[in-house]
Formats: structure tokens, sequence, C-alpha cells
């Protein structure tokens, strides 16, 4: 394997480390992606994909998420950082 490819490997696991958090959160309080959807009012297909990284932090709402670090009763730093 290359060194860019180990590079840009690198890069998307930093990028999907917080979200691993957010999971590990969101069990911890008992919420499943249909639970925690409809308490901050997204979808929970939009849960997932932010939660898989598959939606980068930067293009999460600010609001969406101070609605999604008070559902998992953090601060939005410790969640979303990057």
């Amino acid at each position: 394997m290359g060194r860019k490819k180990l590079f840009n490997q690198d890069i998307e696991l930093k990028r999907r480390i917080p979200f691993t958090a957010m999971k590990t959160l969101r069990k911890k309080n008992n919420l499943s992606l249909d639970g925690l959807s409809r308490l901050v009012g997204m979808t929970s297909k939009h849960i997932w994909n932010i939660e898989t990284g598959r939606s980068s932090a930067s293009s999460v709402t600010d609001e969406n998420k101070r609605k999604i670090s008070k559902a998992l009763g953090v601060r939005v730093e410790e969640l979303f950082v990057g």
C-alpha cells in the first residue's frame, strides 16, 4: 500500500473518531437512532450519516449540533471536533 493511500486512510479515521463517541453516548443513554432523531427533530438516516462519518461535522448545522449534544448530555465541543 502506498504512502498516500495510508495517509488518506489515517485522515479518514481521524474524521470518524468523534462520531464513534456519538454512537457510544447514544447507546449509553439508551437511545435508538429513532429515539434520538425524535428528540432532536432530525431523520434517523441523518443521525446515522453523522455517526458513521458520512456527514462531516462541518456539514451539520450549529443548531443541530446543539440539539444532539444536549440530548446526549455533553458539550458541543466534546462531540463535534474538527
